[in-house]
């Protein structure tokens, strides 16, 4: 028999994603969704295919904050 020191019960699924996980990939996802529709709907998109490579690579930063943010609440959540 394993003795565990945590207090918190076991997950009843084993290959679930933990919250943090969840909160995370949720945080990535909104930043980066919202900054493709502010862009949209101001107007900001690029024509030229090099500068949409850019534009994407620049949308990676509030998807990256959307991140550490989920991450953050998570960890204050559990």
């Amino acid at each position: 028999m394993k003795l565990s020191l945590s207090t918190r019960a076991p997950r009843e699924l084993r290959g679930a994603p933990s919250r943090r996980m969840q909160c995370s990939g949720g945080g990535f996802a909104i930043g980066l969704l919202g900054y493709l529709v502010l862009s949209a709907v101001f107007g900001s998109l690029p024509d030229d295919a090099s500068l949409q490579g850019w534009w994407l690579a620049i949308g990676l930063v509030p998807a990256t904050i959307g991140l550490c943010a989920g991450f953050a609440l998570a960890g204050l959540v559990d």
